[in-house]
This record gives C-alpha cells, structure tokens and sequence, in this order.
C-alpha cells in the first residue's frame, strides 16, 4: 500500500459533504444504507481487516445494530487518523456521535411507529443527518490521505452506483408530488374534524360524535359508490378508515337492510367473527341494530360495523370500516366502536 499523500483529484470535503446530503435527502434517506457499505469497503481497503461490506449496507436498515457497527466504524476511523497522523476525534467525541447519531436516528422511527409525531420525528432526522454529515466530512479527509485506494470514478461529484440511485429516487419523488398534487385536487372540500367534535347532519337528521384525531370530511364518493350522504375518512397515516351515514325511505324494511348489511359483511370478509344485536330504541317502539364483523388478513385487522336506526320516516345507518395493523387497531377500535355506536337520529 502506497502512503504518499493524494497529490492530484482531491475532492474539496466539504463540497463533497453537501453532494452527499443532497444525495441522503433525495433518496429520503436510503443512500446511508449505500453510504455505511462504501465506508466498509474503503476501511477494509485501507487497513486490510475484515470487512464485509454488503453486511454494512443492512446496519441502518434493521437499526438496532446501528450503534455497534457505528462504534466499529468510529475505531477504525481513529486508528487509521493516528497512523497517518490526520485530524481526527477523541474518544468521547466517538462516543458523543455515536450516541446522538444512534439515537436520533433509532428514535425517529420509534416515533413515527408509536408517537406518530411529525414534528418530533423531523426533528430527529434533522440531528441524525446534520451528524452523518460530520462523519462523512471525515470520511472524505481519510479518503484524499490515501493516493493508491482505488475508488469509483465520480461524475459531477458523484460515481456511477449514486447516480442511478439518485435519479430513480428523483423520479420516485416528482411521481410522488403529482399523485399529492392529484390527491389535493379531488379533495379540495376535504374538512378536518377536531377530537370530540359532534357532527350534526340536519339533512339527514342525524348526529354523532368523532372521538378520535386526524378525521376528515370527503366527497361523496370517496370511500363509498356515491350512494351515501355523508362520509369521513380517518387519520392520512390510516387511509383504510372511514365513516359513512345512508338514509333510506319508508318503503324500505328494517329487518331486510339489517339482514342484508350482515350478509354483505360475511361475504367480504370471508371467516369473519360476527355478532349482531337488536333492541328497542328507548321509550318507543322503533328498532334499532348493530352488526359488527371482525376478521384478520395478510397478518391486519379488519372490522366492519353497522348501526341502524328505524325511525318514523324511514331509516338511517351509520356504517364504520377500519384496517389496520394490529396494534393500531387494538389503539383505534374502542373509541371507532363509540363513534358508530353514538349515532342519533333526530326526526325532523
């Protein structure tokens, strides 16, 4: 291994850095799991030990051996800094980083499973991709200490495996946008409901309350055939979560409707667990029902719910659907139950 200094095509590290950041931030992120395999392969490169690099692609990928191949990847950094004499970190600055990147970078998808805070989850990324440009400055210092180290030849500050990384994730992003910027033209009569809002439907003489957050108004259509009179979609990180209320006539009977909505429920959900309940509607002689139908596939939960309610002029129904994974549904059922189960009919 040649030890004379680079002398020719050195990379500015700074620019460099922030070619590498654009690169982080058009990929949404993903070019750190490329990032960690080429660092493998320039350390192993260097020092002769035994990296594999492919291992190193999955370390940001399952996350929880983050901090052990970063602490890794640190040491080697140091030693090859203190063989070549190069600026480098001390032994707590190694740890510091690695701590705060760990964990700013672990700690964001452990909000966005179980917090569901954006704001939060933003804020961490930001840390974990500000540190990552720290390290990939020192990377690059490393990298311009070493003339003979083969590597890829870069086009524009980049090398061939990034360009198409880049572009793909390019492309992937303006696809994105147009389908939110379709999304935000059919939508555009889209209302939020705030947690515990009543929604009261004078046309079809009903109201019930929304317990939960991130609730919407849509148009008529949106998650039903058009048939309905009112619809609500649920939290845009759950779109398999809706409302929907129907009005029926007098000609129409309300054991037929109930039978038909249980029927409908077994048939879409094949091997569902149903109940149904009927009762008298207090101090009158009118129906009411609920059918409720519970299945599960590819590893989701699924439930349908229904509650009818006769009424002198005809019927109102106020139908619920969710699908969502399991400990999402355990989180949203209850008060998704309480919702439908709250309808109330107002005869006008």
């Amino acid at each position: 291994m040649t030890d004379s200094p680079r002398t020719h095509q050195k990379v500015a590290p700074y620019r460099a850095v922030w070619l590498e950041g654009l690169l982080t931030i058009v990929t949404m992120g993903c070019y750190l799991f490329i990032w960690f395999a080429l660092a493998a392969r320039d350390c192993k490169r260097i020092t002769g030990r035994s990296f594999t690099p492919i291992l190193w692609f999955f370390a940001p990928v399952v996350c929880l051996p983050l901090p052990f191949a970063s602490h890794i990847l640190l040491k080697t950094f140091s030693d090859i800094e203190a063989q070549r004499q190069l600026p480098g970190w001390s032994r707590m600055q190694n740890i510091a980083w690695n701590g705060l990147f760990s964990g700013a970078y672990i700690g964001a998808y452990v909000v966005a499973e179980f917090i569901e805070s954006q704001a939060l989850q933003f804020v961490l990324w930001a840390v974990a991709f500000i540190l990552f440009l720290l390290l990939h400055h020192r990377l690059n210092r490393i990298r311009q200490a070493f003339e003979s180290e083969p590597m890829m030849h870069r086009f524009a500050g980049f090398n061939a495996l990034e360009w198409v990384v880049g572009l793909l994730f390019l492309a992937l992003w303006v696809g994105l946008f147009w389908a939110l910027g379709q999304l935000k033209l059919v939508n555009v009569e889209t209302t939020r409901i705030e947690s515990g809002t009543e929604v009261v439907l004078p046309e079809a003489g009903v109201r019930f309350t929304v317990n939960q957050e991130g609730w919407e108004n849509v148009p008529i259509g949106t998650v039903t055939d058009g048939t309905a009179e009112y619809e609500l979609r649920g939290p845009a990180s759950l779109n398999n979560m809706w409302y929907a209320v129907f009005t029926y006539t007098e000609h129409d009977d309300f054991n037929e409707v109930a039978q038909n909505r249980y029927a409908t429920y077994l048939e879409v959900l094949p091997g569902a667990q149903c109940t149904a309940s009927r009762s008298l509607q207090q101090g009158t002689d009118l129906l009411r029902s609920v059918v409720s139908c519970e299945n599960t596939e590819a590893g989701d939960k699924q439930l349908y719910i229904s509650h009818l309610i006769e009424r002198e002029k005809g019927l109102v129904e106020l139908v619920g659907y969710m699908w969502v994974a399991p400990r999402k549904y355990t989180q949203y059922k209850p008060q998704f139950v309480r919702d439908v189960k709250g309808l109330i009919a107002d005869e006008k």
